[in-house]
């Protein structure tokens, strides 16, 4: 392997060596040839000429050259505004749009250009990383941080799945509202979604109140025998699932 490419700079002098550095990182990607131990080395000694690499006007372009400047983001970061470093990365990539928005998520979650740049993309934020997160014992927590930056549309597609765990973490987050959707779309997909565990447990035991809201939305009567079995301890919501549930088909 060309020695630039391991990471070995020894000899290299920039930036009168540049046209050499990007004629071996050009070779690089035509033939298929990791960048990885490149870019490391020079976001350790060189990170200016590692821009121009990576984002200037003459940047490289394909996914394999995107990945690898993910892996030395602190150092792009220090150089260029992530406002603009990301969505340039965007436009180099065929199919890493989703990869590098995943990582402006991970690094920038409540930034309202990540917001803008999903919409731009067509990507709803979080959506993967919580997909990816729903077999694992996490999935929870991983639910309430999305809920605190903001991340309802995605957690209602996990909900519409039947997971009752987003309608907790809307409501700890103080989404009430969008908890009650959520509630209601595990519940429309799975009627057995244990929502009344998951709300009590976000909300207290004074939460009677709030889980009577959620009954208008029910739509089996599967999901109203299975609150009415789970709902002892909250008297109102159990009275009045008692009551309309004989006119449940």
């Amino acid at each position: 392997m060309n020695k630039l490419l391991s990471g070995d700079l020894r000899g290299l002098e920039l930036p009168r060596d540049l046209s050499i550095l990007r004629r071996d990182a050009e070779e690089a990607v035509a033939t298929g040839q990791p960048l990885d131990a490149l870019y490391e080395a020079l976001a350790g000694e060189h990170p200016i000429a590692l821009g121009e690499l990576v984002y200037g006007p003459k940047a490289l372009r394909g996914d394999m050259a995107v990945l690898a400047s993910l892996k030395v983001l602190e150092t792009l970061e220090n150089n260029l505004q992530p406002k603009a470093l990301y969505p340039r990365l965007v436009s180099l990539g065929q199919n890493t749009a989703t990869t590098v928005l995943d990582a402006a998520i991970a690094r920038h979650p409540n930034a309202s250009w990540v917001t803008t740049l999903s919409k731009k993309l067509n990507i709803v934020p979080g959506l993967q990383q919580l997909t990816d997160q729903v077999d694992s014992a996490g999935f929870a927590e991983s639910c309430i941080e999305h809920a605190h930056r903001g991340h309802t549309e995605a957690l209602l597609s996990l909900a519409a799945q039947g997971h009752p765990e987003p309608s907790s973490a809307l409501l700890l987050a103080g989404d009430s509202k969008s908890s009650i959707e959520a509630a209601s779309l595990a519940l429309r997909a799975r009627p057995d979604a244990d929502v009344i565990a998951w709300l009590s447990a976000a909300g207290g035991p004074h939460i009677d109140s709030f889980l009577c809201q959620l009954l208008p939305h029910l739509q089996s009567r599967k999901a109203v025998e299975t609150l009415h079995q789970k709902s002892g301890p909250f008297p109102k919501t159990h009275a009045l699932l008692r009551a309309i549930l004989p006119a449940v088909r």
